[in-house]
């Protein structure tokens, strides 16, 4: 009995490469939960004038920066 070892290699590849990319997707999605955390402390520095001019009140500021995620 022979085995492949050509498709054995390319499952491990898969498997590896399977591997890799929901560590990179982990690691992305730690990077954009942080800039929205930079982005809530920036917008919470401002003043309450600051914030009326982009439309929003201090208690919407969450609401603001995950508005493509929050669906109301």
């Amino acid at each position: 009995m022979t085995i492949d070892n050509s498709t054995r290699s390319l499952d491990l590849r898969g498997r590896l490469s399977a591997i890799l990319s929901r560590g990179w997707n982990m690691i992305e999605q730690i990077m954009r939960t942080n800039a929205r955390c930079q982005e809530i402390e920036a917008l919470q520095a401002k003043t309450d004038k600051e914030l009326a001019a982009l439309g929003i009140t201090r208690d919407q500021i969450a609401l603001y920066v995950f508005r493509d995620k929050a669906w109301i």
